[in-house]
């Protein structure tokens, strides 16, 4: 009767251990099942990422669809302005070119007088630092 018991408590021990090494394994297969999903879920946000770019890179394109129209109808609205204003666009022109001969003229009116007063200051403090030996009064 005692070699039966203990034939029974190595085979339980054996079982037990085979449990144990079991439910081990199950424990890393559920680990591994995680970190799968988690490794899913962020595939499945890069792949929403990703389909958003498309939709971005067909609003782009429909954007630049929409500009070229934009400037035809410009290109057109001004070809038709200026053929209804053909008498008056020369006189517009040379109001123009007028204008901006004055506007440069001014500008380079008033640059000259600023080099011109700058180069006089500059002068003048040359001329006194030579004739007070470099130092400044």
């Amino acid at each position: 009767g005692g070699q039966g018991q203990s034939a029974d408590s190595t085979q339980l021990a054996a079982l037990t251990s085979k449990n144990d090494e079991l439910e081990q394994q199950l424990k890393s297969e559920r680990l591994k099942a995680g970190e799968m999903q988690v490794t899913i879920t962020e595939l499945k946000k890069r792949l929403d990422s990703d389909s958003d770019t498309d939709s971005l890179y067909k609003e782009i394109d429909s954007l630049k669809a929409s500009n070229k129209d934009l400037q035809v109808k410009l290109t057109n609205a001004m070809a038709n302005n200026t053929s209804v204003a053909a008498g008056t666009a020369p006189a517009a022109k040379l109001t123009g070119r007028v204008n901006l001969g004055w506007q440069r003229l001014v500008v380079i009116t008033v640059l000259l007088f600023i080099v011109g007063l700058c180069l006089g200051v500059y002068l003048m403090d040359f001329l006194n630092r030579r004739r007070h030996g470099g130092f400044r009064i």
